[in-house]
């Protein structure tokens, strides 16, 4: 009897449908912008828009039956102006983010999620003459978090991917303003002969902190 129930279990083991598959993956392109308000922001800019492109990839480990998903960013951004009439003003950011995404399906084919991610911006100050004669910057890490809530649309579906598009609005909340208090120029000390002494400028402070949002196409697979 023992011999019976053993091959009957062997037999079952070999024959049994695998466990399905709980992971996968996700790859996001996204374009956007930001909305900041903050006066300092100014120098930056003539206006309070800040334009945004990004970059995420994915992966929805199985848990919480598969409602949450982890991200990994690459966030662009760059804008100019001209500042007393003689110097134009460039700021740009790398962003790096690390996301936790909470995702809810409202039928196969739509579902809502929000979004929690920490970040990490190397932002970058220039200032430089009219005639490009002469040009200062400076580079900082500015870290912080943002929130977003968002909604996805899939458009179309295949045996191993499916494809849709997504809407995300959130804020982006940076701990502490950029202050931009050492812009030099980028001057070579080894030149024969050394070049002239320059003194630091501060630019001041810089907060991007505001409102985001951004549309983009994603692939599941």
């Amino acid at each position: 009897m023992t011999a019976l129930l053993t091959m009957i279990l062997a037999a079952a083991a070999v024959t049994a449908p695998a466990p399905a598959h709980t992971e996968h993956w996700l790859m996001e392109l996204s374009t956007g912008g930001a909305y900041v308000t903050d006066r300092s922001f100014d120098v930056a800019s003539r206006t309070d828009a800040l334009p945004k492109g990004d970059l995420r990839l994915g992966l929805a480990p199985g848990w919480l039956n598969r409602h949450l998903e982890l991200d990994l960013g690459l966030e662009l951004d760059g804008n100019s102006t001209s500042t007393f009439e003689t110097w134009r003003t460039g700021f740009r950011s790398v962003g790096l983010q690390l996301g936790l995404r909470y995702r809810q399906p409202l039928g196969a084919h739509f579902s809502v999620y929000g979004r929690l991610a920490g970040l990490l911006d190397f932002d970058t100050l220039q200032l430089s003459t009219g005639d490009d004669s002469l040009a200062l910057s400076q580079t900082l890490l500015s870290p912080g978090a943002q929130l977003g809530a968002g909604v996805e649309v899939i458009v179309a579906s295949w045996d191993r991917g499916r494809f849709g598009f997504n809407l995300e609005v959130g804020y982006a909340l940076h701990f502490a303003p950029a202050h931009f208090d050492g812009l030099k120029p980028d001057l070579d000390e080894s030149a024969d002969p050394a070049p002239v002494a320059f003194a630091s400028v501060d630019a001041g402070k810089v907060d991007v902190s505001g409102i985001r949002w951004r549309l983009g196409a994603v692939l599941h697979f």
